[in-house]
């Protein structure tokens, strides 16, 4: 067994016991019971969000290789709409952030909103996704590519239904997604997802809030511009 296998499953087990003690302090402190379907849901996306915060000298170089991915434009014609979403654990606070972007790699808008929830990172990642494609939708794009950095997300919505909570937001954006044929979810690595990154992180600063962007936003200025340069 390679050190890289070996550490990657004591990561998973210290997430899985987290998890479990998170879910019996909810249920004895506050009488949340937490199924285990979300419990593992959430402990899969801190674990990615984990990995994906690591600097690249504590990975493999094969992996850092693979995870120094680059923002590129989009196919002619078609907007490219990058989301993200931030978590404030402490302050009860979920948000997101996405921006779209043309076909040179010019900015056309923005939106970002926050709100207490007692969401898992990863069904605060599906709010916000739903939040972009419903975004275009009312932008009126037809021809759309959206990038996500949770994988989990990503994945879950090429996948069946469930019963869990984030499989509902899933097959909400299943649904809007179907209505649009020229819609297309995809995986993007963190170092592509920057700009929405930084704007995520801006919205979860200020819970119950909403905002809509005409022009580029101080918050993501540098990340477009690099962006521009790839």
């Amino acid at each position: 067994m390679s050190p890289w296998s070996y550490k990657e499953k004591r990561c998973k087990v210290a997430m899985l016991v987290w998890g479990l003690w998170k879910r019996r302090n909810a249920l004895v402190w506050e009488g949340d019971w937490q199924s285990s379907a979300s419990v593992i849901s959430c402990c899969s996306s801190m674990l990615l969000a984990w990995r994906e915060a690591q600097p690249s000298a504590a990975r493999s170089p094969s992996q850092a290789r693979r995870d120094d991915q680059k923002w590129k434009r989009p196919r002619a014609g078609v907007i490219k709409i990058n989301v993200d979403a931030a978590v404030d654990i402490t302050r009860g606070v979920r948000a997101w952030g996405w921006i779209a972007r043309d076909d040179q790699g010019e900015f056309v808008k923005a939106g970002g909103a926050s709100c207490k929830a007692q969401w898992s990172p990863a069904e605060s990642e599906a709010m916000g996704l739903r939040e972009a494609v419903l975004a275009g939708i009312s932008e009126g794009w037809d021809r759309v590519e959206i990038e996500t950095d949770a994988q989990v997300v990503a994945r879950g919505v090429q996948s069946s239904e469930g019963a869990a909570y984030i499989d509902l937001i899933l097959d909400d954006i299943r649904w809007l997604v179907h209505t649009k044929s020229n819609y297309v979810i995809s995986f993007c690595k963190r170092s592509a997802n920057r700009a929405a990154h930084a704007l995520a992180r801006t919205h979860v600063t200020i819970s119950d809030h909403s905002s809509s962007y005409d022009s580029i936003p101080d918050c993501i200025v540098s990340q477009v511009a690099n962006d521009l340069l790839n």
